[in-house]
Protein backbone atom coordinates (compact mmCIF):
# COMPACT_ATOMS: atom_id res chain seq x y z
CA UNK A 1 0.00 0.00 0.00
CA UNK A 2 0.71 3.80 0.14
CA UNK A 3 0.16 6.65 2.29
CA UNK A 4 1.00 10.68 2.22
CA UNK A 5 2.29 12.53 4.14
CA UNK A 6 3.88 16.35 4.08
CA UNK A 7 8.14 16.17 2.55
CA UNK A 8 8.81 17.44 5.99
CA UNK A 9 7.68 14.78 7.62
CA UNK A 10 8.76 11.93 5.49
CA UNK A 11 12.56 13.49 5.49
CA UNK A 12 12.52 13.22 9.62
CA UNK A 13 10.93 10.16 10.16
CA UNK A 14 13.39 8.96 7.32
CA UNK A 15 16.18 10.65 9.88
CA UNK A 16 14.93 9.05 12.80
CA UNK A 17 15.05 5.80 11.14
CA UNK A 18 18.64 6.49 10.28
CA UNK A 19 18.00 5.76 6.52
CA UNK A 20 21.04 5.42 3.90
CA UNK A 21 20.96 8.34 1.49
CA UNK A 22 22.78 7.81 -2.05
CA UNK A 23 24.91 10.31 -2.95
CA UNK A 24 25.95 8.96 -6.20
CA UNK A 25 23.02 9.78 -8.52
CA UNK A 26 22.35 12.69 -10.33
CA UNK A 27 18.67 11.55 -10.29
CA UNK A 28 15.90 12.55 -6.57
CA UNK A 29 18.10 11.47 -3.53
CA UNK A 30 17.17 7.69 -2.94
CA UNK A 31 17.27 6.75 0.53
CA UNK A 32 17.25 2.83 1.85
CA UNK A 33 17.49 0.49 4.64
CA UNK A 34 21.42 -0.09 6.35
CA UNK A 35 21.56 -3.05 8.35
CA UNK A 36 23.19 -3.40 11.69
CA UNK A 37 26.25 -4.86 10.76
CA UNK A 38 27.80 -2.84 8.75
CA UNK A 39 26.92 0.38 10.47
CA UNK A 40 28.07 -0.75 13.77
CA UNK A 41 31.48 -1.96 11.71
CA UNK A 42 32.14 1.69 10.46
CA UNK A 43 31.05 3.60 13.22
CA UNK A 44 33.34 1.48 15.05
CA UNK A 45 36.18 2.42 12.06
CA UNK A 46 35.20 5.65 12.10
CA UNK A 47 35.97 5.99 15.93
CA UNK A 48 39.47 4.10 15.49
CA UNK A 49 40.60 6.45 12.68
CA UNK A 50 39.19 9.36 15.55
CA UNK A 51 41.12 8.21 18.40
CA UNK A 52 44.55 7.07 16.07
CA UNK A 53 45.08 10.51 14.39
CA UNK A 54 45.52 12.86 17.35
CA UNK A 55 46.38 15.29 15.20
CA UNK A 56 43.40 16.18 13.57
CA UNK A 57 40.57 18.76 15.03
CA UNK A 58 37.60 16.70 15.85
CA UNK A 59 35.63 19.96 15.45
CA UNK A 60 37.17 20.23 11.72
CA UNK A 61 38.60 16.88 10.13
CA UNK A 62 39.58 17.18 6.01
CA UNK A 63 36.63 14.95 5.64
CA UNK A 64 38.34 13.40 2.12
CA UNK A 65 40.99 12.61 4.12
CA UNK A 66 39.65 11.02 7.09
CA UNK A 67 37.10 9.01 4.84
CA UNK A 68 40.20 7.67 2.86
CA UNK A 69 41.17 6.60 6.13
CA UNK A 70 37.88 4.71 7.29
CA UNK A 71 37.51 3.02 4.15
CA UNK A 72 40.95 1.06 4.32
CA UNK A 73 39.31 -0.55 7.26
CA UNK A 74 36.02 -0.91 6.32
CA UNK A 75 36.28 -2.28 2.60
CA UNK A 76 38.53 -4.92 4.10
CA UNK A 77 35.96 -8.16 2.97
CA UNK A 78 33.09 -6.02 2.72
CA UNK A 79 32.73 -7.92 -0.94
CA UNK A 80 29.06 -8.71 0.26
CA UNK A 81 28.01 -4.64 0.83
CA UNK A 82 24.95 -3.33 -1.14
CA UNK A 83 25.95 -0.18 -0.82
CA UNK A 84 28.44 2.39 -1.95
CA UNK A 85 30.83 1.77 1.05
CA UNK A 86 31.81 5.82 0.53
CA UNK A 87 28.15 6.45 0.98
CA UNK A 88 28.07 4.13 4.16
CA UNK A 89 31.38 6.40 5.66
CA UNK A 90 29.06 9.65 4.67
CA UNK A 91 26.11 8.38 6.63
CA UNK A 92 27.89 7.46 9.48
CA UNK A 93 29.93 10.33 9.82
CA UNK A 94 26.07 12.03 9.37
CA UNK A 95 25.33 10.53 12.50
CA UNK A 96 27.96 11.01 14.69
CA UNK A 97 27.86 15.10 13.48
CA UNK A 98 26.46 18.51 14.43
CA UNK A 99 23.23 18.79 13.26
CA UNK A 100 22.82 20.49 9.75
CA UNK A 101 19.18 20.83 8.59
CA UNK A 102 17.84 21.45 5.04
CA UNK A 103 16.95 25.47 4.56
CA UNK A 104 13.83 24.09 2.70
CA UNK A 105 12.62 21.43 4.55
CA UNK A 106 14.24 22.67 8.45
CA UNK A 107 14.53 18.79 7.93
CA UNK A 108 17.87 16.90 9.19
CA UNK A 109 20.29 16.37 6.06
CA UNK A 110 23.42 15.16 5.46
CA UNK A 111 26.06 17.85 4.93
CA UNK A 112 28.54 17.73 1.85
CA UNK A 113 30.85 19.89 3.75
CA UNK A 114 34.59 19.44 3.11
CA UNK A 115 35.16 19.27 6.75
CA UNK A 116 33.66 16.87 9.34
CA UNK A 117 32.19 18.51 12.47
CA UNK A 118 32.10 15.71 14.79
CA UNK A 119 29.13 15.58 18.10
CA UNK A 120 31.56 15.15 20.98
CA UNK A 121 28.29 13.61 22.98
CA UNK A 122 27.63 11.67 20.05
CA UNK A 123 31.28 10.55 20.06
CA UNK A 124 30.77 9.68 23.43
CA UNK A 125 27.68 7.68 23.49
CA UNK A 126 29.24 5.38 20.17
CA UNK A 127 32.52 4.64 22.09
CA UNK A 128 30.45 3.77 24.88
CA UNK A 129 28.25 1.38 22.92
CA UNK A 130 31.62 -0.28 21.77
CA UNK A 131 33.24 -0.86 24.86
CA UNK A 132 29.63 -2.21 26.44
CA UNK A 133 29.71 -4.89 23.15
CA UNK A 134 33.20 -5.94 23.78
CA UNK A 135 32.74 -6.94 27.26
CA UNK A 136 30.45 -10.03 27.35
CA UNK A 137 28.73 -9.89 30.52
CA UNK A 138 27.05 -6.34 29.23
CA UNK A 139 27.81 -4.73 33.01
CA UNK A 140 30.79 -3.03 34.44
CA UNK A 141 31.44 -1.49 37.30
CA UNK A 142 30.62 2.37 37.33
CA UNK A 143 34.52 3.85 38.39
CA UNK A 144 36.32 1.17 35.83
CA UNK A 145 33.93 2.16 32.90
CA UNK A 146 34.18 5.52 33.16
CA UNK A 147 38.00 5.23 33.18
CA UNK A 148 38.37 3.18 30.55
CA UNK A 149 35.32 5.31 28.82
CA UNK A 150 37.39 8.70 29.21
CA UNK A 151 40.94 7.34 27.61
CA UNK A 152 39.01 6.43 24.62
CA UNK A 153 37.57 9.75 24.16
CA UNK A 154 39.36 12.48 21.87
CA UNK A 155 40.39 15.10 23.85
CA UNK A 156 40.13 14.12 26.89
CA UNK A 157 40.21 16.52 29.72
CA UNK A 158 38.81 19.69 30.82
CA UNK A 159 37.67 20.19 27.47
CA UNK A 160 34.69 17.59 27.13
CA UNK A 161 34.89 14.54 29.89
CA UNK A 162 31.41 12.60 29.85
CA UNK A 163 29.38 11.74 32.75
CA UNK A 164 27.57 8.88 33.25
CA UNK A 165 24.23 10.55 32.93
CA UNK A 166 25.02 10.92 29.12
CA UNK A 167 24.56 7.57 28.43
CA UNK A 168 21.64 7.25 31.10
CA UNK A 169 19.59 10.19 29.27
CA UNK A 170 19.83 8.32 25.81
CA UNK A 171 19.16 4.86 27.10
CA UNK A 172 22.28 3.52 26.26
CA UNK A 173 22.92 1.88 30.15
CA UNK A 174 21.21 1.75 33.26
CA UNK A 175 22.94 2.21 36.78
CA UNK A 176 22.44 -0.55 39.07
CA UNK A 177 24.03 -1.66 42.48
CA UNK A 178 26.16 -4.93 42.89
CA UNK A 179 26.03 -7.10 44.60
CA UNK A 180 29.49 -7.44 45.41
CA UNK A 181 30.89 -4.83 48.44
CA UNK A 182 34.07 -3.08 48.43
CA UNK A 183 36.60 -3.40 51.39
CA UNK A 184 34.65 -1.12 53.24
CA UNK A 185 31.46 -2.91 53.03
CA UNK A 186 29.87 -0.54 50.81
CA UNK A 187 27.95 -1.44 47.96
CA UNK A 188 29.38 -0.75 44.40
CA UNK A 189 27.22 1.21 41.32
CA UNK A 190 27.09 -0.93 37.79
CA UNK A 191 26.21 0.04 34.67
CA UNK A 192 24.57 -2.58 33.04
CA UNK A 193 24.13 -2.27 29.37
CA UNK A 194 20.81 -1.64 27.77
CA UNK A 195 20.33 -0.06 24.54
CA UNK A 196 17.22 1.46 23.27
CA UNK A 197 17.69 0.69 19.63
CA UNK A 198 17.39 -2.84 20.77
CA UNK A 199 13.82 -2.63 22.09
CA UNK A 200 11.03 -3.66 19.95
CA UNK A 201 9.31 -0.95 17.85
CA UNK A 202 6.04 -1.74 19.07
CA UNK A 203 4.51 0.15 22.22
CA UNK A 204 3.40 -2.94 24.11
CA UNK A 205 5.68 -5.19 23.44
CA UNK A 206 8.32 -2.69 24.33
CA UNK A 207 6.46 -1.92 27.49
CA UNK A 208 6.52 -5.66 28.41
CA UNK A 209 10.40 -5.68 28.10
CA UNK A 210 10.91 -2.84 30.13
CA UNK A 211 9.00 -4.01 33.22
CA UNK A 212 10.56 -7.29 32.62
CA UNK A 213 13.99 -5.45 33.69
CA UNK A 214 12.92 -3.59 36.04
CA UNK A 215 8.91 -3.48 37.39
CA UNK A 216 8.72 -0.39 38.46
CA UNK A 217 10.65 3.33 36.77
CA UNK A 218 11.24 6.71 37.84
CA UNK A 219 9.69 9.16 35.13
CA UNK A 220 13.82 10.23 34.22
CA UNK A 221 14.96 6.57 33.65
CA UNK A 222 12.03 5.46 31.47
CA UNK A 223 11.90 8.57 29.54
CA UNK A 224 14.45 7.92 26.90
CA UNK A 225 13.17 4.38 26.23
CA UNK A 226 9.32 5.28 25.25
CA UNK A 227 10.27 9.00 23.68
CA UNK A 228 10.91 7.03 20.50
CA UNK A 229 7.53 5.58 20.21
CA UNK A 230 5.84 9.17 19.94
CA UNK A 231 7.61 9.69 16.49
CA UNK A 232 6.55 5.90 15.55
CA UNK A 233 3.25 6.56 16.88
CA UNK A 234 1.80 9.87 17.23
CA UNK A 235 1.57 10.05 20.58
CA UNK A 236 2.37 12.21 23.07
CA UNK A 237 4.43 10.96 25.90
CA UNK A 238 1.73 11.26 28.59
CA UNK A 239 -0.28 9.34 26.51
CA UNK A 240 1.78 6.65 26.07
CA UNK A 241 2.99 6.33 29.65
CA UNK A 242 -0.99 6.69 30.64
CA UNK A 243 -2.17 3.82 28.38
CA UNK A 244 0.96 1.47 29.27
CA UNK A 245 1.58 2.09 33.17
CA UNK A 246 0.04 3.86 36.53
CA UNK A 247 1.84 5.73 39.05
CA UNK A 248 2.78 4.69 42.71
CA UNK A 249 4.53 6.60 45.42
CA UNK A 250 6.06 5.35 48.24
CA UNK A 251 6.78 6.29 51.75
CA UNK A 252 9.27 9.21 50.56
CA UNK A 253 6.62 10.58 48.22
CA UNK A 254 9.04 9.35 45.34
CA UNK A 255 6.63 8.97 42.26
CA UNK A 256 7.16 5.25 40.23
CA UNK A 257 5.43 3.58 37.42
CA UNK A 258 4.61 0.27 36.87
CA UNK A 259 3.23 -2.20 34.55
CA UNK A 260 -0.97 -1.65 34.10
CA UNK A 261 -0.54 -5.11 32.42
CA UNK A 262 -0.06 -6.78 35.36
CA UNK A 263 -2.31 -4.41 37.57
Amino acid sequence: GTFQCAEKEMLAALSFLKALRSTNTKEQARYSYLSEEPQQDTTNAILAVITEHTEWNIHAIPRKEFCNEVLKIVVKGEDSWIHDPLDVVNHCIHLLSVPSTDPETDAPAPTSSDVAQFDMEKVAIALAHELFTRNSTQRWPRDAFCTEWHLKMPGVGPQFEPSVELLLQHGVALSTISNDTNDSGESQPQLRYFPESKLPLESKVRFEKLFAVRNKWRHDDLEPYVAPLVVLEGKSLAELLLKHTVVTKDEDATQWYQSRATR
